[in-house]
């Protein structure tokens, strides 16, 4: 017996999975724009899921066995990956008081080298 078939029975391969999410992701595009123009494949869907279980606080062995991996180092890259991206978030940090180059400018253009005279949001800081 088989667990996923197409509409005739036949069983489910691997550009019959990619083909049902190809069109699920056209179908979410509608509401989603961000989802436009890119390649959503089966894998990425499995890494994402690994992610998110991962920083959710699932614990790895969990996360191994529901990925199918035999060894629990070949679950560790996600938890790499993890550290990397905390990593990344917290070099963006800087220090209270201190502006940086290349932090977001406010909408109406006030950063680092312009400052903020003409902005009706910024009236309680003129």
């Amino acid at each position: 017996m088989l667990l996923f078939t197409y509409y005739r029975g036949e069983r489910l391969t691997r550009n019959g999975v990619d083909s049902i999410l190809q069109k699920a992701v056209s179908r979410a595009a509608g509401t989603c724009p961000a989802l436009s123009g890119k390649y959503i494949s089966p894998h990425v869907v499995r890494h994402t899921t690994a992610m998110y279980l991962l920083q959710s606080g699932v614990d790895m062995s969990v996360i191994a066995f529901w990925l199918g991996h035999e060894n629990l180092n070949t679950t560790h890259i996600y938890m790499e990956a993890d550290l990397a991206l905390k990593e990344k978030a917290l070099n963006r940090l800087q220090p209270a008081g201190q502006a940086s180059i290349t932090s977001p400018r406010h909408p109406c253009g006030a950063g680092p080298r312009r400052a903020p005279s003409t902005c009706r949001l910024h009236e309680d800081n003129v």
